[in-house]
C-alpha cells in the first residue's frame, strides 16, 4: 500500500473537521505545506476561547483563554487537578483561521480545468459543495468533506437524490472510500476522486494536477464499451466498474496522523490512536510462530516508529560516529535493587516522558526522532547495566495486557451516526477476542493460578484461514 502523508492540505481538511482553528493547529496539521496553503485560510470574526496545550507532553484538555487584562493573555489548563503551567499568548495567537471554501473550490476547478458552476450546496448534502462541471455532458463535480464513513454515505445518498445524472465526487483523501461507498457511487455511475492522490500545491494559493488526471476523467466521460453499464437521464451510457481508482485491501491496519485506519473484511473505519493499537497492529501483521513475551512486544514499538520516521541510525555522542539502530533491540526492565534508588526513579521518570512524546500525535517528527534517539540510548544503558526485575516484568505484562484489553472494550462499544453499532469496529473487536485475546489467555497467568515458567505474560495471534493483515 502506498504511503499517505499525515500532514498537508488534504489530510488537514479531514483531521480538522470544523475547518476552523488557531494558527498553531493549522501549522501542525499543514506541516511543510503551511505557507503554500495559507491563502486558503481567512480570519474568523470571533477570537478563540480555548487554546491547544503546547507543552511536551501535552495535557488532556484545551486550555481556557483568560483575557481580563489585554496586556496579559494566558491559556489556563483546566484538568482536574491542573496538569501544566499557563501558556502566555498574544492577540495573534488566539486568532481563528477558517477555510475559505470559495477560494479552494476555485483553485481545484482551475487545476482540473472544470467549467464554472453556480456555487452553493445541495439539499440533503450539508458537507458538500458545487465545484464545477466536466465534459460535454456537463457532469457536476462536487467537493465533499466527510468526517467518517457514515458521513460520506449520507452525503452520497443526498447527492444521488438531488442529481439525476452521474457526477464526480471529490474528497480530500481516500480514507473513507470503503466498498460500501464505492457500491453506492457505482449504482449511480459516479466517479470518486481523492484529491491527495492527484492534486498538489504548486505555489501559495495554486494547485496543480498530475498527468494521470486526464485519462481518468476521459474514461469517466467515455461511453462504455462492455461490462455493466448504466444509462443516465441525459442518455449517456457509463461503465461504473471503470471508475474505481484503487482497491482497498480486505484486512489492513495502518497509522496516519492522529488516527488509525482499520480495514476489516474490505470495509474501512477510522480509529483514534490508543497505545494498545501499536501492540495489536504488530501482532496482526506479524503473527508469531511462538507466543511473544510482553517485553519483546513493547520493544517492537520503537521499531515501528523508526520505520515511520525513517530513522535507521543515530550519532554516538561519545565517538561522534553514526551507529545503526538495531530494530530488534529489546528494552530491559530496570532493577529496583540498584544502590541509588533516587537515580533509578529519575531514570524511570525520564523514560516515561520520552515515551509520552512518542505516543503524542501532536509532537513533530523531529521531536519524536530526538525522543527516540534518547530512548534507544536509555534502553541500551539498561541492557548493559541493569538486571531484570521480576516485579517490574510482571508490571509490564499487566500494562500491555491492560492496553490491549482496553482497546478491545472500546472497539466492542464503538458506535457511529446516532448511536448505532459500528459495522466495522465491532466485528473487528469480535475478531480480536476470538483470535488474539483467547489464544493469548492460554499463556497469561491468573491471580492464584499456577503459571508455567517462561510462558506467562506472552501474546499471540492465530489468524483464521484466508485472513492476512497488511500495514
Amino acid at each position: 500500500m502506498s504511503h499517505q502523508p499525515s500532514t498537508g492540505l488534504w489530510p488537514a481538511l479531514e483531521s480538522l473537521p470544523t475547518h476552523a482553528a488557531v494558527l498553531v493547529d493549522w501549522r501542525r496539521e499543514l506541516g511543510s505545506e503551511f505557507v503554500a496553503a495559507r491563502p486558503f485560510l481567512r480570519p474568523a470574526q470571533a477570537p478563540a476561547r480555548y487554546y491547544p496545550c503546547t507543552h511536551r507532553p501535552p495535557c488532556e484538555c484545551q486550555h481556557r483563554i483568560i483575557d481580563d487584562d489585554p496586556r496579559h493573555i494566558v491559556a489556563v489548563c483546566h484538568c482536574d487537578p491542573p496538569d501544566c503551567p499557563p501558556i502566555c499568548l498574544t492577540p495573534q495567537d488566539r486568532l481563528v483561521l477558517a477555510l475559505d471554501t470559495r477560494k479552494l473550490c476555485e483553485a481545484i476547478r482551475a487545476a482540473l480545468r472544470f467549467q464554472p458552476a453556480t456555487p452553493g450546496q445541495y439539499p440533503g448534502a450539508v458537507r458538500s459543495y458545487r465545484l464545477g462541471t466536466y465534459g460535454p455532458a456537463q457532469s457536476p463535480a462536487i467537493l465533499s468533506f466527510p468526517a467518517e464513513e457514515g458521513d460520506i454515505l449520507a452525503e452520497v445518498g443526498g447527492l444521488c437524490a438531488a442529481i439525476p445524472d452521474p457526477f464526480i465526487l471529490l474528497t480530500p483523501t481516500a480514507r473513507h472510500h470503503t466498498p460500501a461507498v464505492e457500491a453506492a457511487l457505482r449504482r449511480h455511475g459516479c466517479l470518486h476522486f481523492p484529491l491527495a492522490q492527484f492534486v498538489s500545491l504548486a505555489a501559495p494559493g495554486n494547485l496543480t494536477a498530475s498527468p494521470e488526471v486526464k485519462p481518468i476523467l476521459a474514461n469517466f466521460a467515455r461511453p462504455a464499451q462492455a461490462g455493466v453499464s448504466r444509462i443516465g437521464q441525459s442518455g449517456s451510457v457509463l461503465q461504473p466498474s471503470a471508475f474505481s481508482l484503487q482497491a482497498s485491501p480486505r484486512y489492513s491496519i495502518r497509522k496516519g496522523g492522529g488516527y488509525w485506519t482499520i480495514t476489516f473484511d474490505g470495509q474501512d473505519a477510522p480509529k483514534k490512536h490508543e497505545k494498545g493499537l501499536l501492540y495489536v497492529a504488530w501482532l496482526l501483521t506479524n503473527p508469531p510462530k511462538e507466543p511473544i513475551h510482553a517485553m519483546e512486544l513493547v520493544a517492537k514499538v520503537p521499531a515501528i516508529y523508526r520505520r515511520q520516521l525513517g530513522l535507521t541510525s543515530m550519532v554516538d555522542e561519545a565517538t561522534g560516529k553514526s551507529v545503526a539502530l538495531d530494530a530488534t533491540a529489546m528494552p530491559q526492565e530496570r532493577s529496583h535493587s540498584l544502590d541509588d534508588l533516587e537515580a533509578a526513579l529519575r531514570l524511570h521518570k525520564k523514560q516515561q516522558q520520552l515515551e509520552a512524546v512518542m505516543d503524542d500525535d501532536d509532537a513533530s517528527e523531529p521531536e519524536k526522532a530526538e525522543a527516540l534517539a534518547e530512548l534507544v540510548l536509555l534502553y541500551e544503558f539498561q541492557k548493559k547495566h541493569a538486571m531484570r526485575s521480576k516485579g517490574n516484568a510482571e508490571q509490564l505484562v499487566r500494562a500491555v495486557r491492560a492496553a490491549i484489553t482496553r482497546l478491545h472494550d472500546n472497539l466492542a462499544k464503538a458506535t457511529y451516526g446516532k448511536g448505532q453499532p459500528h459495522p466495522v469496529l465491532r466485528p473487528f473487536a469480535d475478531h480480536l477476542a476470538k483470535y488474539l485475546l483467547a489464544p493469548s489467555a492460554r499463556f497469561t497467568g491468573r491471580v492464584g493460578s499456577r503459571v508455567r515458567a517462561g510462558v506467562a505474560g506472552r501474546f499471540t495471534y492465530e489468524p483464521p484461514v484466508g485472513v492476512q493483515w497488511t500495514g
